[in-house]
This record gives C-alpha cells, sequence and structure tokens, in this order.
C-alpha cells in the first residue's frame, strides 16, 4: 500500500526536519501565550462503542471509553484508567502470556499499533507508519506479532490485512483487499479485510471481507466471513446462515464462532458450534453496524469470551453485557467510570465574508489553438483569450452553463466542448469568436468526455457512456461501458468505435483533460458578478439554539435582511418591517 513507511533515505530525512522544525517553533508557541488546556471531567455508567477484552486471570475487563483505555473488576464497579491523555487509544487486546496489551493510538500523529504492560506502563509504539488507519489489533498466539487491519483512506481507499512482529516493528501483508474499488460516498466502509481473528491453533486467520455498497444500488453492503491459512494460500468462505456476516470471534478452545450478523435490519450476534454447524442467537438487537458507515473502529465493536469459553463479553446499548454462549443467558455488567479529557482550545480566526465577484481559484482542461489563443474552464464556463496573457472572455452567453474540456478545430474557428449538469451530459461546439450561439450535437443525456476533433474538422470524436453508469462508477474512472464515438461536426447520430480500456482513467470532476499544446503563457484570473438576496423575509415558527446554555427559544420569529441574520426573538416579540416576507 502506498504511504506505508519512508521510501528513502531523502523521505526519512525530510522527516527529521521537520520534527526539529516542530520542537523549535514548540517553545515560540508557548512564549506567545498559548491558551491554556482546559479539562472536562465527569462519571459516566455507559459508553458507546466500547471494545474489550478480558484478561488470562478471568478477573479483569480492558474497556475502552472515549479514546481512553480503563480496568474494570469482572463483576462490574469502578473502572480505573490504564491509558489516558489527548491520544485516542482503543481496541485493547490482551496478550496470550497475559502480561502485555495492544491498542491503537494516535499518539504519533497517525494511527499506529502500540503495546504496554498490563497495568498501561512502558507504552511503546510498535508500527510507524506515517498516514493511515488501523483497527482491531490481534495477538497471534505465540504472541510474537500483532495482525492488524490497515486502511489507506487517501490513496488507494482500501484495507488490508497486516502482521507486525512485536519486537522490531516489520510488517508483512497477510491478506490484500480483493473487494474492487471504493465507494466515493464518504460515508461507506472501505474495501477489504476487518477484525482479524487468529485461530488459537495458530493455523488460521479469521476475517470479515467488507464490500461497500455500491453508489446509487439498492442493495446493500456485503461482508463474509473468510479466514486465510497461515502457512499461506488463498481465503477461503466460512458458510454461515447470517448475512451480511461480519466480525468473527472464536472461542477458546476454536469450537464456537460468535458472529455479527443482520435480522429484519437490525443487528445481532450469532454463535456457530463449528462441528455441527448449528446457530442460535446470542444477543438480539446490539448497537447497528457499520457497513454503511467509515467503520474507522471496525464495523462492530470487539466482544471477549471469558477463557473457559462460557462468556461472551459485549458492549452494546451502552451497557456491558455478560452473555452466556451455551444457555443464552444475559447479564448487566454495571459500571461508573471518572473521565477526565484534556480539550485544546477552538482555533477562532476571524474571517469576512465575501460580498464582491466571486474570482476563479484553478483553471481546468487548457487548450491552445494553433495561433496561440487559448480555452479553459473555470467556474463552470469556457472562457477564450485572443492571445497569450490576455484578457479573458466567455465563449457562450448560456446562463447556466456547465461547459468543460474545451477542444480547437484545425482551422481554430470552432470549439468543442462537454457539459454536464443535472439532467446528464451532451457534446456542444460553439464559434471560437463567439459570434452565434452554441449548437449542441449529442440529443439523449448521457455522459461525454475528452472530445477531439478529426484532422479534416469533420467530425469529433470523445468518450461517452449512458448516464446511468457514469453515475455508479467512482470518481476519476470511466463507466466499465464508456466507448468511444464518433460525432459529425454538423450533427447528427454517434457513431460508436469501440470499448474503452477498463480502469481508465477520468479527471478531475470524472472528466478526463483532452490532449492540448501548452500555453505560453499562465490564463487570466477571471471573476463573475455573485448572486446574492435583497430584501427582509422573516421565518416563523423557528426553533433556535441559542448556544446559551441550555436556552432555546421555540416558536420564534428569524429576520433575515439581505441575506444575513438581523434579528431574533419569540414570535411577535419585535417590530415585523413593513417590506417583510413571512
Amino acid at each position: 500500500m502506498p504511504l506505508m513507511r519512508p521510501t528513502s533515505v531523502a523521505a526519512a530525512r525530510w522527516a527529521g526536519l521537520l520534527a526539529t522544525a516542530l520542537a523549535l517553533a514548540a517553545p515560540a508557541a508557548a512564549a506567545q501565550g498559548a491558551p491554556p488546556l482546559r479539562t472536562v471531567a465527569f462519571t459516566t455508567t455507559e459508553g458507546t462503542w466500547m471494545s474489550l477484552d478480558v484478561t488470562r486471570d478471568g478477573r479483569t475487563l480492558l474497556v475502552e471509553l472515549l479514546g481512553d483505555v480503563y480496568a474494570l473488576p469482572l463483576e462490574g464497579g469502578r473502572a480505573r484508567p490504564l491509558l489516558t491523555g489527548r491520544a485516542f487509544q482503543s481496541q485493547p487486546r490482551v496478550s496470550p502470556d497475559g502480561a502485555r496489551l495492544a491498542y491503537i493510538s494516535d499518539a504519533s500523529g497517525s494511527d499506529n499499533v502500540w503495546v504496554a504492560n498490563l497495568d498501561g506502563s512502558g507504552a511503546r509504539q510498535v508500527t510507524r507508519l506515517p498516514r493511515a488507519g488501523m483497527l482491531s489489533p490481534a495477538w497471534t498466539p505465540d504472541g510474537a506479532s500483532i495482525v492488524v487491519t490497515v486502511t489507506d483512506p487517501f490513496a488507494s481507499r482500501t484495507a488490508e490485512l497486516w502482521r507486525y512482529r512485536v519486537d522490531t516493528g516489520e510488517g508483512v501483508r497477510v491478506q490484500e483487499n480483493t473487494n474492487g474499488l471504493a465507494a466515493p460516498l464518504v460515508s461507506s466502509p472501505l474495501p477489504g479485510p476487518y477484525g482479524a481473528w487468529p485461530s488459537p491453533d495458530g493455523r488460521h486467520v479469521w476475517f470479515a471481507s467488507v464490500t461497500p455498497r455500491p453508489y446509487g444500488s439498492r442493495s446493500g453492503a456485503g461482508s463474509a466471513i473468510q479466514r486465510i491459512p497461515v502457512a499461506g494460500g488463498p481465503a477461503e468462505t466460512v458458510v454461515v446462515e447470517g448475512t451480511p456476516a461480519m466480525k468473527p470471534m472464536l472461542s477458546p478452545d476454536g469450537g464456537t464462532l460468535v458472529y455479527g450478523t443482520t435480522r429484519e435490519g437490525r443487528t445481532g450476534l450469532k454463535a456457530r458450534t463449528l462441528a455441527t454447524g448449528a446457530e442460535r442467537w446470542l444477543a438480539y438487537p446490539v448497537d447497528r453496524h457499520q457497513l454503511e458507515a467509515r467503520a474507522s473502529r471496525d464495523v462492530l465493536p470487539t466482544a471477549a469470551f471469558s477463557p473457559d469459553g462460557r462468556w461472551l463479553y459485549a458492549a452494546f446499548g451502552g451497557r456491558i453485557h455478560r452473555l452466556g454462549v451455551q444457555d443464552g443467558s444475559d447479564t448487566v455488567i454495571p459500571f461508573s467510570a471518572d473521565v477526565s479529557l484534556e480539550v485544546v482550545p477552538t482555533i477562532r480566526v476571524a474571517h469576512r465574508v465575501d460580498t464582491g465577484a466571486v474570482r476563479s481559484r484553478r483553471v481546468q482542461q487548457l487548450a491552445t489553438a494553433p495561433d496561440g489563443r487559448t480555452a479553459f474552464s473555470t467556474l463552470g464556463r469556457l472562457w477564450v483569450t485572443e492571445r497569450a496573457g490576455g484578457p479573458a472572455r466567455r465563449l457562450t452567453a448560456t446562463p447556466r452553463a456547465r461547459e468543460f474540456m474545451p477542444a480547437w478545430s484545425p482551422d481554430g474557428r470552432w470549439i468543442a466542448y462537454v457539459t454536464w449538469d443535472e439532467e446528464g451530459g451532451a457534446l456542444w461546439k460553439a464559434r471560437a469568436d463567439g459570434g452565434a450561439p452554441p449548437v449542441r450535437l449529442t440529443t439523449e443525456p448521457a455522459l461525454w468526455i475528452t472530445p477531439a476533433w478529426s484532422a479534416d474538422g469533420r467530425t469529433i470524436t470523445a468518450v461517452t457512456a449512458p448516464l446511468r453508469s457514469s453515475l455508479l462508477a467512482p470518481p476519476g474512472v470511466a463507466p466499465p461501458d464508456a466507448q468511444r464515438a464518433e460525432v459529425p461536426a454538423a450533427g447528427g447520430a454517434p457513431r460508436l468505435l469501440g470499448a474503452v480500456p477498463r480502469g481508465a482513467a477520468a479527471g478531475a470532476s470524472g472528466m478526463a483533460a483532452a490532449p492540448s499544446t501548452p500555453a505560453a503563457a499562465p490564463p487570466p484570473v477571471v471573476s463573475l458578478p455573485r448572486a446574492q438576496a435583497a430584501g427582509t423575509v422573516v421565518l416563523r415558527g423557528a426553533t433556535v439554539i441559542t448556544m446559551r446554555g441550555d436556552d432555546v427559544v421555540r416558536d420564534a420569529d428569524v429576520t433575515v435582511t439581505n441575506g444575513r441574520i438581523a434579528a431574533i426573538g419569540a414570535r411577535g416579540a419585535g417590530a415585523v418591517p413593513a417590506d417583510a416576507r413571512v
């Protein structure tokens, strides 16, 4: 995966220089009177998304709560903090010998695996990834390595399983992503393996193979339980009754599998006796899974078996539950935790809202004519310059244009381009001098990108795809059914020329830049008038949260003048301007 470790001596040197700069800057910031930290302290008897584990002597629970790790007597009571501070520490797992715990912490500036003594002392960073996500660490049975899901949310946007040596931090990939590309939505898990659970006999690593919901699809996200041989070989799917199946957890003797699944839209935990295949519900419902969310701390919280395998300790509904693996009992374990969190002061920067013209900040798809004129897209419009460094003018007068990818005709008289709006896309051409309205060359809405003229100027070749498939394709990638098409420059039915190679890149906003000659000078900055509200409107019946403690104004009047809030008060408490629209 990219960005997993320094790739050269130069990279390491830059990292050292950055660390030195930050170290030198810290005293300066302190000297300038940086605002002090404040502490938020309270006592809670509930928690959300608490992953936990049981010590090997069966007497203590290790629980994550609000980014800290606590020790709790097995029968309940007051939780004792083990790992605290501003770093977010989560998902504690006890080592096979019972002397250490592994957990995820962002103390280094990025998620990494850390280990500490069972009492929280001697914390030490194991992995040193500069920019990655990590979740659900799991010890190998020999205690020498930790298997963890590593996500790359910035480049490949996938998840993989890696195994790291505890003593050296050396890592090797165990399982890559085999579930395709990431979904375009931020609120979906990255595809790949999640929640490793090495089998007690050391022969396999179990995990959930997660596939996010395809964009625009009514089918939900997918997840299947798989296991991969430690000795090598492909992963195999473990067939269970529930679907989707997620978060596999094996009992200490390896005879019982507990996993998450859904029924009637709600999530629960099922237990499966591996020898017979018999299954039963262990807990239903529990907290909703994260197959439709980012799953930054796995698709379900980590639960833990007691050393004898009789009980499963799991957190859901804000409480910790002791579940009878055989008898199906459910006992809530009461706890209280004194939480103390250091809160960094909010950075407040005064920012004046622009009210003037909207200036371009980025130029897209710059194309140059043989005589040096340029055309480019910015602010959703096409612009033309008559000479290098000269002023730019609009190519068309279309009031609500969404124009991209200009391409000059060989004689320089015409510019072909594409449009894209909520109705779909089309292929157009316009006179380069702006002397006539633009001409639409295609009739049916579809995706059109990368127009290019033929040498004789009689046809325009572009890439096209059906509207629906273009909406389902990930950003930056041409749809799988995209084809090259030839359109007569005078208008007429497109002629399909053949498929586009699978995985071919598309450019910004899913559109690829057309080939062009580099311009002699950068294009000028252009601007458009800013749309502004005018007049006064009163929003009546609003509920206003004032941010003054618990003060809430119900059935309020909110008066807005020229796009700015002018007054807030109870209904009828203030005078309503005569020209206001209520």
